[in-house]
Formats: structure tokens, sequence, C-alpha cells
């Protein structure tokens, strides 16, 4: 039995690991877990049957947990926190940047708050945000980071975490709404 187990880990493997590109990265190791738990019988119900069947729709950071009232959906938090930014369309890449670290690692619900991101996060957010995408979103957080002293550089290559300095600008700096 065990060895049964084994040649279909084996077989879907390479599926699933397509599957899982299609995920905003932030959501890579969740899809992954689940994809792997259900193949092995260790859940119930496929807990994500909408996030894996449309992965780019709102539904693909819809909170999952049972306190539906209590938490809005990854895209309805971002909106509502660029909302009370104020006018974040003219901000420069850097400062929206800087934005987007700021919301992840001190706005978004524990579900989604992460301490670093990548390009890839970036990206998403300005999707998100109705923003077009910097030509060159890996440059947009070197030049935060180094320019402007808004970023860190996080634990891997191409990650950036929240420096004071960014902190400080989109507490304090960034016009206030009305």
């Amino acid at each position: 039995m065990e060895n049964e187990t084994y040649k279909t880990l084996k077989e879907e493997l390479p599926s699933i690991a397509e599957l899982v590109k299609q995920f905003p990265e932030a959501l890579h190791e969740r899809v992954f877990s689940v994809l792997i738990r259900n193949l092995l019988g260790h859940s119930s119900h496929l807990e994500t049957d909408k996030e894996i069947s449309n992965p780019v729709a709102a539904d693909t950071y819809s909170n999952t947990s049972d306190s539906a009232g209590d938490e809005t959906n990854l895209v309805e938090q971002f909106k509502n926190f660029l909302a009370k930014k104020g006018e974040v369309d003219k901000l420069n890449d850097m400062e929206f940047a800087t934005l987007v670290t700021y919301f992840y690692a001190k706005v978004a619900s524990k579900e989604y708050s992460l301490t670093e991101i990548d390009k890839d996060v970036l990206e998403d957010a300005c999707v998100m945000a109705a923003r077009k995408p910097s030509t060159d979103s890996s440059s947009t957080l070197k030049n935060a980071k180094h320019k402007k002293k808004y970023l860190d550089s996080g634990n891997l290559g191409g990650k950036y975490k929240l420096a004071r300095m960014g902190q400080y600008f989109v507490e304090h700096e960034l016009p206030k709404p009305g």
C-alpha cells in the first residue's frame, strides 16, 4: 500500500508543481500543502476548490475561515488600505513598492501577512490596485532599498522587508486623503 502511495505521488508531482505556479508566490506553499494532503487522503474534502479551478480570480485570495464576517478577502483588504492612504496613483514605483511592503507587514490579516515581498508579490499588488506593473519590478525593489532606504534585504535573494524609513514614509509622509 505504501509503495502505491509513493508511486501515485511521484506520478502526480509534476502536474501539482505546474498547478502551484499558477498562483501568486505568496500562496505557493499553502496550495502545495493542500494538494498533497488531498492526494494522500489526509483531508475529507478539497479545501480550495474555488482557488484551484480559477487561480486568477479574486476567490484566490478569499478568506476560508469560519468567521466570514470578521475579515475580508485580500483584494478588499488591500483596496480598503489604499483608499485610506489617499491618491496612491500619484506614487512612483518605489513608493508604491514600499506601500505594498507595509501593507503585507503591518495591515494584512494574519492569513495573508508577509514579512518579506518579492517582485511577484509586488506585481500581484499592482494588478489588485489596477496599476500598471513596473517594467522591471526587481529593480524597483532594489532602488527602494538603495536609493530611498525604504526597504531592507530579506533573508533570501530578491526578497525585501520594510525598513524604518519605509514605515515612516507610509505613516507620516504619504499625502492624507481628502
